[in-house]
């Protein structure tokens, strides 16, 4: 019995190792979005903090001193956001660059194993095919074998 061989080996082989790099590509950039998110959340909570501290100093008589430390601590918390922010929107374009780029791969990748299950099921027709005709021939030469000696 002949051995099935897919022309387009080594296509699809490139295409899989493809397909996994931009699925690594995709968990970076996911991972990347994640801490920038978790970034502005810790941002967010030393905020929480500082008004409170501030609120907490409010009720004190204290040097203007301290109160505008204070406050500029949170203008500077602030920024930090405006920042972070910008940051979650760039690491948001990067997982979409990263998701399209995926799929569009994965797309490559299917159509390939595709071609690959439809070659292997016409290789597999054919086949039964062979065999059904070597099996018809040996059974037509056994009736003739038999028949020259009835």
């Amino acid at each position: 019995m002949k051995k099935f061989q897919f022309r387009f080996s080594s296509v699809l082989k490139v295409r899989k190792i493809r397909e996994q790099e931009a699925l690594k590509s995709l968990a970076k950039t996911k991972l990347i979005y994640q801490k920038e998110l978790e970034n502005k959340k810790n941002i967010l909570k030393d905020l929480n903090l500082a008004y409170e501290r501030k609120n907490n100093l409010d009720k004190k008589i204290i040097p203007l001193a301290v109160l505008l430390t204070e406050q500029d601590y949170i203008e500077g918390l602030n920024q930090k956001i405006i920042k972070s922010d910008y940051s979650i929107f760039k690491a948001n374009r990067m997982v979409s660059k990263a998701l399209k780029n995926y799929i569009f791969v994965r797309a490559e990748c299917q159509r390939i194993q595709l071609l690959y299950e439809n070659s292997l099921s016409e290789f597999k027709k054919s086949q039964c095919k062979i065999d059904e005709k070597e099996l018809d021939n040996l059974i037509h030469s056994r009736i003739q074998y038999c028949g020259d000696f009835l």
